[in-house]
């Protein structure tokens, strides 16, 4: 396991917990339609729930220094 492996795990822990179960499931391999049917919502609903666990993932893993847009 790599530090990288590591901050994303724990990255994800700090997500909703509707997100972060969407991005645990597609870390153990699920598709979108997979994962909506687990979840009960649609192929599209899993979609944007994955790009807003991104969106969040990425703020979370990058660098404080090369946040844009942050009062310091």
């Amino acid at each position: 396991i790599t530090q990288r492996s590591l901050r994303l795990r724990a990255a994800v822990g700090l997500l909703p917990e509707a997100l972060c179960t969407t991005v645990l499931l597609r870390l153990d391999g699920l598709s979108d339609r997979e994962i909506g049917n687990r979840l009960g919502i649609t192929e599209n609903a899993t979609a944007v729930r994955l790009f807003r666990a991104r969106a969040h993932l990425r703020d979370l893993l990058q660098p404080q220094e090369f946040r844009v847009g942050e009062d310091r």
